[in-house]
């Protein structure tokens, strides 16, 4: 891995002193299909530098090896902004409307940006992972745990959008049952995101759709499947047997179920296997087809619509250890261990976050493919890509089998060479890049960051001197600047304390702690206040959000971002950490559809009050 800086010639070969006694002949096996044939100390090799991926074979008189050789830039790429670029952070199943199917979907984005545009001048839309998930129970249903960061939920897929819909009568007929216009009325009053049923209820369409689809030409889908490579083939292979194996026995949840011929990719059941479910296979990667279709088309959309970034999206950091990745790469990752966090101030047994660790060698042998690819996954239809956890690429912090979190260690990473393929993405795709650095960053790190401008994630909440709120001055120019994330309190939920009251109701804080809880809330509460020039006694909701919105805007960083929930006066939070069923994780939906949302009340006097503080720059 090198720099453009750094060309052929000061490449580092450690060879014997015979093997100098003659010529070293090198071949360059360019990424654009050409090559070059040339000599070690050739002066030519000084001129030699492309950036992309490319592989080198270096010959001597005893020996000849082949290597990938990466050449990449040393910043990300960030446009020449007019203005810093403001940003609304939308949870995307939570959206609520009177035409979808029980969860947000991607035509819910795209109205709910066409109406936002209406009314703001907003730059990008900030999304949660769309990586796919079980859906089911017993499961989670966390973007941040996903079954596949290659592919993406099918429940974001709007079915009566695809052109099979159209033309398939029988799916035409079903949807004007009165069954089933009975289910999605059900599923559209739910308190919450039934996820379950909604796949269930999406799949069974998507199969008619896909048996439409197969009646005629099969050319697209046979490009698309021959363009996404292995990346899709061995997820669309993972769920096809997902559903074989469960139909079989339902007790057969995941793949570590399944008969132990079928547990790795490549015994040669699995192979007979894929060749009798290639049905089934198809179907899958009908399904991501579609999805990508109108993730694109709505990143189009928002373009088209005055968003100058479009999509900002988000890459996980996880990947389930009973999910389809974990099964496709087993051969990538660490055996006998899983990632969390050591010991600090506010756990003092650390935290076992139960997911695996790829295994930095395996990983850097097999030429960072896997990184490569999740990378391109996530920014293919966006401007602004955010990297859960980027201190994964320093380190991890390993936990052995049968051990505590007490019991684990730090485990280094190729940082440099992971940076440097970041970068390389970013300038030839050009997005941004935001790295969530919340928590403990190696002074190294932080210093890598900045150099290859990699954004770094200011919240308020975090952002102290002692027990003061940082002033906005202080906000770094290269960061997105925002109040809380859906693992915190909502802005008007921390105000309120409702926080402390949901954590109290799950267990997650004892009883005996609630009152010192309350009161360090309170004068954390004053201390915003003085943070947001704000009088002593004052308590309006209101005036508070006007005056988040002041603060974010007088901060230099070029990113400011809104959540949703601040925008409609949301108190509970999206995720709970520490909780699974104790708390409806993932599931909670704004308070109004989208029809009528922007007439509400307080919903419209927020938004003015955010598009009074954001106008006062111009537009780029």
């Amino acid at each position: 891995m090198e720099s453009l800086n750094s060309p052929l010639a000061q490449l580092p070969l450690q060879l014997n002193p015979q093997e100098l006694a003659a010529p070293v002949s090198l071949k360059i096996e360019w990424e654009n299909g050409s090559e070059t044939l040339c000599s070690l100390g050739d002066p030519a090799l000084a001129d030699l530098a492309a950036a992309g991926y490319h592989w080198l074979t270096i010959k001597t008189s005893e020996r000849s090896q082949r290597i990938r050789w990466i050449l990449a830039p040393d910043q990300c790429h960030f446009p020449n902004l007019k203005r810093p670029a403001n940003g609304i952070n939308c949870f995307l199943p939570s959206l609520r409307s009177e035409r979808n199917w029980g969860a947000g979907d991607l035509s819910d984005l795209r109205d709910f940006a066409k109406r936002l545009a209406e009314r703001a001048p907003v730059d990008f839309i900030a999304l949660n992972p769309l990586h796919a998930i079980h859906n089911r129970t017993p499961y989670n249903t966390s973007p941040y745990l996903p079954l596949s960061i290659f592919t993406h939920n099918l429940l974001y897929l709007d079915i009566q959008a695809m052109p099979e819909f159209a033309q398939s009568e029988v799916a035409g007929k079903i949807s004007q049952s009165a069954q089933f216009q009975q289910q999605l009325a059900n599923l559209r009053a739910s308190e919450f995101v039934e996820y379950e049923e909604v796949a269930k209820l999406k799949t069974f369409f998507l199969l008619l759709l896909y048996r439409q689809f197969i009646r005629g030409s099969r050319q697209e889908l046979d490009h698309y499947r021959s363009s996404r490579g292995p990346w899709l083939e061995n997820y669309c292979t993972y769920m096809a047997f997902d559903r074989y194996f469960h139909r079989r026995n339902p007790d057969a949840w995941h793949w570590h179920h399944w008969p132990e011929a079928y547990r790795s990719p490549h015994s040669s059941q699995t192979r007979a296997l894929a060749n009798q479910l290639a049905r089934q296979i198809d179907f899958y990667a009908f399904i991501e087809m579609r999805l990508e279709e109108q993730i694109s088309a709505t990143h189009k959309h928002l373009l088209n619509s005055g968003y100058s970034l479009g999509l900002y999206h988000d890459l996980a950091l996880a990947t389930d250890r009973v999910g389809a990745d974990y099964w496709a790469y087993q051969d990538l990752f660490a055996p006998r261990v899983r990632v969390g966090s050591p010991p600090d101030d506010f756990n003092e047994n650390g935290q076992d976050w139960g997911f695996p660790a790829l295994h930095p060698q395996r990983h850097a042998d097999s030429g960072y493919e896997y990184f490569i690819e999740s990378i391109r996954c996530a920014a293919r239809h966006g401007g602004t890509i955010r990297l859960d956890h980027v201190m994964r690429l320093a380190r991890l912090y390993w936990i052995p089998d049968q051990m505590s979190a007490r019991d684990g260690a730090y485990v280094r990473d190729h940082f440099e060479d992971l940076l440097r393929i970041l970068a390389l993405e970013s300038q030839r795709n050009k997005f941004i890049v935001v790295g969530e650095d919340l928590g403990t960053v190696p002074d190294y790190f932080r210093k890598a960051l900045d150099q290859f401008r990699i954004f770094s994630y200011w919240l308020i909440l975090f952002e102290r001197n002692g027990d003061n709120f940082k002033p906005s001055v202080d906000y770094p120019r290269d960061a997105i600047a925002s109040f809380t994330t859906h693992d915190l309190p909502t802005f008007d939920g921390w105000l309120t304390g409702m926080d402390l009251d949901s954590r109290l109701r799950t267990g997650m804080l004892p009883a005996s702690e609630l009152a010192p809880s309350q009161q360090a809330r309170t004068h954390a509460v004053a201390r915003l206040r003085e943070a947001f020039l704000l009088g002593p006694e004052e308590a309006n909701p209101q005036v508070f959000f006007a005056a988040l919105c002041r603060f974010l805007s007088s901060t230099p960083s070029q990113l400011r971002l809104l959540n949703l929930e601040e925008l409609s006066g949301e108190r509970e939070q999206q995720n709970l950490p520490g909780t699974t069923s104790e708390a409806p994780n993932w599931r909670r939906r704004v308070s109004h559809p989208l029809e009528t949302l922007f007439n509400e009340a307080g919903f419209r006097r927020r938004l003015e009050i955010y598009v009074d503080s954001i106008s006062a720059e111009p537009r780029q």
